[in-house]
């Protein structure tokens, strides 16, 4: 894949420096804390006889999540307290996702390496595979939550007119009543985003494709309504797959998602013409759909 630059940048506003900045201090704090925290929980355990085990090393990790917990809670009420100048109602979003995305990378490192240190101690040996897959797959599970909360708030922000202006942002033209009865109107919403903010990083040709197979879609009549409403569904992963920062980019997410989604147009001409126009579009920024 190539890396493309233009374009696929988060717009760094003064708002947002300020916003990470200060998550990087609450996550500096936050850590400070932990010693004594974690002494307590360490005496509580040898108290009971238990200083040496399984149940200690877990609990000295529960501590350490609930750290990252906080630090994305404190991000969160940072953005929702802090009042958007008009350079970041398009960039906002981004700046959040990209703040969610580093704590929780962060925080992942730096978790692994301490249960493996704790294990390591008072266990000896490396930590289980299984034990550390579940440990990893929890971190992940939060940083999921925050990411869909993310979302959550932009479309918050949408409806009360705080994010971006109707100017801004790009409608797609769909049968709303169709939408409606396969509840596809938080999909298109989200498809929304996605085309608004490719079209404002100067990716039009990419967002007017994946605006116009989305269009498509939902007006072929011939499509059984639940390969339509997973069509739309796919064209929604695949739109923030493409929507990535270069070195953010999932290859393998990316391909599967396409692969998927090409099977299901390929029986229709209109739908398969449109996705030929998405692989061009895609190829001209540097990503390969099959």
């Amino acid at each position: 894949m190539a890396n493309v630059a233009s374009g696929w940048h988060t717009v760094t506003t003064l708002r947002s420096k300020l916003l990470n900045e200060r998550a990087k201090l609450v996550e500096l704090r936050s850590e400070s804390q932990e010693h004594p925290a974690l002494q307590v929980i360490q005496n509580g355990f040898q108290a009971k006889g238990q200083g040496r085990s399984e149940g200690l090393v877990e609990a000295c990790h529960e501590r350490r999540v609930s750290t990252m917990r906080d630090v994305l809670a404190e991000r969160f009420r940072l953005e929702r307290e802090q009042q958007l100048a008009p350079e970041d109602v398009t960039s906002w979003y981004d700046a959040l996702i990209e703040d969610i995305r580093q704590i929780a990378d962060r925080a992942k490192q730096r978790l692994l390496n301490a249960v493996e240190s704790d294990w390591h101690r008072d266990l000896g040996g490396h930590l289980p595979e299984n034990l550390r897959s579940r440990f990893e797959q929890d971190i992940d599970r939060i940083e999921q939550e925050y990411l869909a909360d993310a979302r959550l708030l932009r479309e918050e922000r949408r409806s009360t007119r705080i994010g971006p202006s109707v100017g801004t942002m790009i409608t797609i033209n769909v049968n709303q009543s169709q939408v409606a009865a396969l509840n596809l109107g938080q999909v298109i919403g989200n498809i929304e985003g996605t085309v608004s903010g490719l079209n404002a990083a100067g990716q039009r040709d990419l967002a007017e494709a994946i605006k116009t197979l989305t269009e498509t879609i939902t007006s072929t009549p011939s499509l059984p309504e639940a390969e339509k409403r997973e069509a739309v569904e796919l064209v929604s992963a695949l739109g923030e797959e493409l929507a990535r920062r270069p070195d953010q980019a999932r290859p393998g997410v990316l391909r599967t998602v396409a692969a998927r989604l090409g099977k299901i147009v390929s029986a229709i001409a209109t739908a398969q013409g449109a996705y030929e126009a998405l692989k061009l579009a895609a190829r001209s920024a540097g990503y390969e759909l099959p």
